[in-house]
């Protein structure tokens, strides 16, 4: 189903654009004169020649429009005044033509309106939660937006992760104590002698030398 864009005759006043438009300069399809835009509901139903049209989220000029027309503060002035224009979605395709009647074939018994949606999408998120009463009403993309809006935020729990089991500790060896026992030259010896955990002598010291030769 195709979205059009009709905006109230109101929306081309020099209140907001700071001159005065033709009919089509904000891109729209249709340019009403008498009908309460605004103050109708998401949802609501129009007849429009052979057409029906279906209300579907207010409209707001984007920044192209805004630049097009040099006029920077275009968007705001617009959501400040509160007269955003609507989008339609096409409900029975046909034939239309100016001068058409614009009939109400269909009201929803909710009071969420063009100028409600505006201001919860807009200035006063607080409202936002109201948009779910109409949320499959709405466009797709004001669609996903609206739950995730509103979304309760989460806390992530995280997950606890206990300590590791540590193992015993192994029983530590005592030091064993190294002992060494000297013995005395003996004639059966070698003249070169060394000691455990002593450098490797050259030569025996001139008193084991006599040793040897009184044994």
């Amino acid at each position: 189903m195709r979205e059009w864009q009709p905006v109230d005759a109101a929306c081309r006043e020099s209140e907001t654009t700071g001159r005065r438009l033709p009919p089509g300069s904000f891109g729209e399809n249709f340019t009403t004169s008498g009908l309460d835009v605004t103050g109708a509901r998401i949802g609501e139903r129009w007849a429009i020649g052979s057409a029906v049209f279906e209300v579907s989220a207010p409209r707001v000029p984007c920044r192209v429009f805004a630049a097009f027309w040099d006029v920077p503060d275009l968007v705001a002035r617009v959501i400040h005044r509160g007269q955003p224009g609507a989008y339609l979605r096409v409900l029975t395709e046909g034939e239309v033509a100016a001068d058409n009647p614009i009939t109400i074939v269909h009201r929803p018994d909710h009071d969420i309106t063009v100028g409600h949606a505006l201001r919860a999408l807009t200035t006063e998120p607080h409202l936002l939660p109201d948009l779910m009463a109409v949320v499959d009403v709405l466009p797709e993309d004001v669609r996903a937006t609206v739950p995730r809006r509103t979304a309760t935020p989460t806390v992530p729990v995280r997950r606890r992760v206990e300590p590791r089991a540590t193992a015993e500790p192994r029983p530590t060896a005592e030091p064993r104590e190294e002992r060494y026992s000297q013995a005395m030259p003996s004639p059966s010896r070698s003249r070169w002698l060394a000691y455990p955990g002593s450098p490797r002598c050259s030569g025996a010291t001139p008193a084991l030398r006599a040793a040897a030769q009184l044994a």
